[in-house]
């Protein structure tokens, strides 16, 4: 075997042993919780750095490299714990794993381009980051291969009576082990192939949907310079679009002009297609944080919303930058270009001020939402109490001020009461309690149903319990809690009614369950609609508070569907 696929595969073992121990000694109790996730952390970002910069340097260089940044990612989570009174508010953070992400691969290319001819240096840059990602990529897709192989084999062997494979991959190692491994002799092998191994087709693919993109932005703008600028905005989940594309047309023009002027297209349609989707980029961004700073002058800060207004402010930079790239003329890719280090720049920074006490968005939303009213905005027990609950320390903290009031304020006390109000972590495991809260907090439409969700209580899980608690706990922008169930004879074939339970969760998705008493069991059943589209966000929002209100007509299809409030219809599948 070659030394490099050694190497490598070594390493990969290692990342594998590694992570198996972690996992191991955390679920035992070794050391605390705390301690686990920052060493799961150290143990990730270190061996994902070895393994991406080992091969384009040497392994005595690429240690020292992977080593520091490790320090520096698991040493920021360490700080970031410190908001929270248990590690599970901070692993539960999608905004803290986005961070946690963009600091373990945003620097690699960096780190392999100061090691040649300096980390401005955009060739290097470009080849270094897209070489990690074909190399990756190909990786994964041996090691899913192989266990694809693994697994035909043993069921091949098991046809006559040979189970090897089966007690090897039970061996509680072998899997990590085996897909380390696996992963690390991809890499090199990729590696050693790089020059089949390029980015260069999926380059050229990406120039083929530029003007598809180009297309679409000018139509949108168009139909809002016709319709108006509120057809556009619609609050976050609108604004979550406009910032996709945004992100989309940024890596089509970056796409488009390549490492440099030698490698960039060289066909002047694309060309001038390029440079007018740089210049149209800046629109959908502003759009975007239009959209952004409207949903939280209506509602205050929320970590959801800062998260969004930080990524519109990163679009933003991309918009302005390449427009003034374009407009300046000549040598405007090779402004572009640069203008690509200086934001991958501003991402890294902004990913690391997240984990620190500097943008610390618990505390920020904390104070908006506290803050509301004071000012008159709304009232103390309107207040998202749920999410509160959710936000750390600043929340916990909130919410024990709100506790304080609540003496004196009967209607403050009656919604602190409520079930879901309370962090995950101090959340009744109480079955009775959990059921008891829910029938009060589970709105049933017709009302006269109230028995049948009872009885739905009285079967369910108590990890369904807990999911349905915290759903309701999530209340809506306008008003009420963010669940409902229906109940309907949606299955006429069948004895007695269904029921079409709703949630919603903080970022605004609903999930749909159908569900059914059987033989004195609870059953979960599919949820059809018959448009394909089952609404979420904004539109969800307003299906769950329409639905607590009244119930919409059945109407009978090869099995009966409700016809929903704000378009399409709902029915459950056997």
């Amino acid at each position: 075997m070659p030394r490099q696929r050694l190497i490598l595969a070594i390493v990969g073992a290692l990342a594998g042993a590694s992570l198996y121990l972690l996992v191991r000694v955390a679920a035992e109790g070794v050391i605390g919780q705390t301690a686990a996730v920052t060493a799961l952390v150290f143990t990730g970002t270190f061996f994902t750095a070895l393994l991406a910069l080992t091969g384009p340097m040497e392994l005595p260089r690429a240690v020292p490299r992977a080593l520091g940044q490790a320090l520096v990612v698991a040493g920021l989570v360490l700080w970031a714990s410190f908001r929270f009174d248990s590690i599970d508010g901070l692993a539960g953070s999608p905004l803290v794993i986005v961070s946690v992400l963009v600091l373990v691969l945003i620097p690699l290319p960096f780190i392999l381009a100061e090691d040649g001819l300096g980390w401005r240096d955009y060739p290097a840059l470009f080849s270094a980051a897209w070489g990690i990602v074909m190399r990756s990529t190909v990786a994964w897709v041996f090691v899913a291969i192989l266990w694809a192989v693994i697994y035909l084999s043993h069921a091949l062997l098991s046809l006559v009576g040979i189970d090897v494979i089966e007690r090897l991959i039970l061996m509680p190692p072998a899997i990590w082990l085996i897909t380390g491994t696996a992963f690390g002799l991809a890499m090199a092998v990729a590696l050693e192939l790089s020059d089949l191994v390029s980015a260069y087709l999926v380059l050229r693919l990406l120039r083929l949907l530029l003007p598809v993109v180009l297309v679409v932005i000018v139509v949108f703008l168009v139909a809002v310079a016709s319709k108006g600028i509120g057809a556009a905005l619609g609050g976050l989940s609108m604004g979550a679009i406009l910032l996709l594309m945004a992100g989309v047309a940024a890596t089509l023009v970056t796409s488009a002009v390549d490492q440099s002027d030698a490698e960039a297209t060289a066909n002047p349609f694309l060309l001038r297609a390029t440079q007018a989707l740089a210049v149209l980029l800046v629109m959908p961004a502003a759009l975007a944080a239009l959209a952004v700073w409207q949903r939280v002058a209506a509602h205050g800060w929320t970590p959801d919303r800062l998260f969004a207004a930080s990524v519109a402010a990163l679009a933003l930079g991309y918009g302005v930058t390449y427009l003034v790239a374009v407009l300046r003329g000549r040598g405007w890719m090779a402004r572009i270009r640069q203008a690509n280090v200086w934001m991958a720049v501003a991402l890294m920074v902004l990913a690391a001020l997240w984990l620190t006490p500097a943008l610390n968005p618990e505390r920020i939303s904390t104070a908006s939402q506290m803050a509301r009213p004071l000012e008159g905005r709304t009232k103390p027990q309107d207040l998202d109490l749920h999410a509160l609950g959710q936000w750390g320390r600043a929340g916990s903290a909130a919410l024990a001020e709100l506790a304080e009031k609540s003496k004196t304020d009967p209607a403050l006390a009656k919604a602190l009461a409520k079930p879901g109000v309370t962090s995950p972590q101090t959340l009744l495991e109480d079955p009775k309690a959990l059921r008891d809260g829910l029938q009060s907090a589970l709105p049933v439409q017709p009302a006269t149903e109230a028995g049948f969700r009872d009885q739905i209580l009285a079967l369910a899980e108590v990890s369904d319990l807990q999911n349905w608690t915290q759903a309701c706990g999530v209340a809506l922008d306008l008003g009420g809690p963010g669940c409902v169930l229906v109940v309907a004879d949606f299955l006429p074939d069948r004895p007695g009614p269904e029921g079409l339970l709703i949630l919603n969760s903080e970022g605004g998705y609903l999930t749909y369950t159908g569900l059914a008493i059987e033989a004195g069991a609870l059953r979960m059943l599919d949820v059809d609609s018959g448009t394909g589209d089952l609404a979420n966000y904004e539109d969800g929002a307003h299906l769950i508070a329409e639905l607590q209100q009244a119930l919409p007509a059945l109407r009978p299809v090869t099995r009966n569907e409700l016809a929903m409030p704000v378009g399409g219809a709902i029915s459950l599948k056997p």
